[in-house]
């Protein structure tokens, strides 16, 4: 007589649970659905931005704007992209934003690098000298991004898109902007090393952009005279062989097509660099 009463609790309880395991379904693919339409609007958003290659004068006054050493001291006190890639300092994270949204040249190669490896944070730095994520520090600084009048700033269209930051990155140089110059310079001017770990002879054509972005650089008031010194010496464009840079280029190993002019030159250079 008691059968039909565990039945029901029994089927009672199956329903109940058959209930509760459809709506956890429902709620799995409402979730579903945001995510994907969140992804789906952010590369929308992506996508849709306008390529608005103009490369700006800096709002900020001539004699505010930072020389290079001033912005990579200020990038090394504000952010790790060495070990943790976290924020050291967000006071100086405010500063070095500020300045490259308002297109010091200087400062925007180095928020450059922040946005390439902001993404590798390792949440372990919090137990030595790191404070938080890029991503947490904007959300929690953001409001601090104004301009001198205390007007929010907007971040430039050039940093939104990787397509565009390699087209100015190239711009930056092509226009004589000491740091950008030197990187391109340095880059061409090396061609990597073999399976033995020794460096590569470079084709003179490419140590002659090497020369001439390096010069470009200097002209800026970036003085790498030692690196040019070796472009112009050196097949190499590099002052070590090997990978641990225990190994120096013989003097006996100069450039193939070396002038005199370009050897009395980084003379000059070198001269320049003892005083």
């Amino acid at each position: 007589m008691h059968y039909p009463a565990k039945v029901t609790k029994l089927i009672s309880k199956k329903l109940i649970l058959l209930i509760i395991s459809f709506c956890f379904v429902i709620v799995l693919a409402c979730l579903y659905m945001v995510y994907s339409t969140h992804n789906h609007r952010q590369l929308t958003q992506s996508e849709n931005i306008t390529m608005d290659y103009t490369i700006y004068p800096s709002t900020i006054p001539q004699h505010q704007l930072l020389r290079i050493d001033e912005a990579q001291k200020l990038y090394e006190s504000a952010f790790d992209d060495q070990v943790f890639y976290g924020v050291r300092d967000p006071d100086s994270l405010v500063t070095l934003i500020k300045h490259a949204w308002q297109w010091d040249k200087n400062v925007m190669f180095y928020y450059y690098r922040i946005l390439h490896c902001k993404d590798l944070y390792d949440e372990d730095g919090k137990d030595e000298w790191i404070t938080m994520s890029f991503d947490t520090f904007m959300r929690k600084y953001r409001h601090q991004l104004v301009d001198s009048v205390g007007n929010p700033l907007v971040e430039p269209i050039v940093f939104k898109n990787q397509e565009m930051r390699n087209y100015l990155w190239e711009q930056f140089a092509d226009l004589k902007y000491p740091k950008f110059a030197y990187e391109k310079g340095f880059a061409i001017g090396h061609c990597g090393y073999d399976e033995k770990g020794m460096a590569l002879s470079c084709p003179n054509a490419k140590l002659e952009s090497s020369i001439k972005y390096l010069n470009y650089a200097i002209e800026g008031g970036y003085h790498c005279y030692e690196d040019l010194i070796a472009r112009m010496l050196f097949q190499q464009g590099n002052h070590y062989k090997d990978k641990k840079y225990k190994q120096l280029n013989k003097l006996t190993e100069y450039r193939q097509s070396l002038t005199v002019e370009e050897l009395k030159l980084s003379i000059d250079y070198a001269q320049l660099m003892a005083e």
